[in-house]
């Protein structure tokens, strides 16, 4: 009898097919879990803007200096570098949100 060594063909590509599996369900979980990451990220901005809108709402006098994020930061009540991306956003007056086109 000859004396076989190595895999089969069989047997290799049931492996590249269990490796390919593996592969996109791990790639799957990493674009939910981004997604998700993403989402926190927004919400923490979307608290801090809206936190710093409140303080400026109940000091100035002029509410159009807390409508919107630049102004909030041309008046020292945000850091420009933690509201990156997010300038175009509005913050309505009455229910002191933050909206984002």
């Amino acid at each position: 009898m000859k004396n076989k060594k190595g895999f089969t063909l069989v047997e290799l590509l049931v492996t590249i097919g269990l490796i390919g599996l593996i592969g996109s369900v791990v790639a799957i979980n990493m674009v939910s879990l981004s997604q998700k990451q993403e989402k926190k990220e927004k919400d923490r901005i979307r608290n801090i803007v809206e936190a710093a809108a409140e303080v400026c709402f109940s000091k100035e006098s002029n509410e159009d200096i807390c409508k919107s994020i630049t102004e909030l930061v041309n008046n020292n009540y945000l850091k420009s570098s933690v509201v990156k991306g997010y300038e175009k956003c509005k913050i309505a007056s009455p229910s002191i949100e933050m909206t984002c086109d």
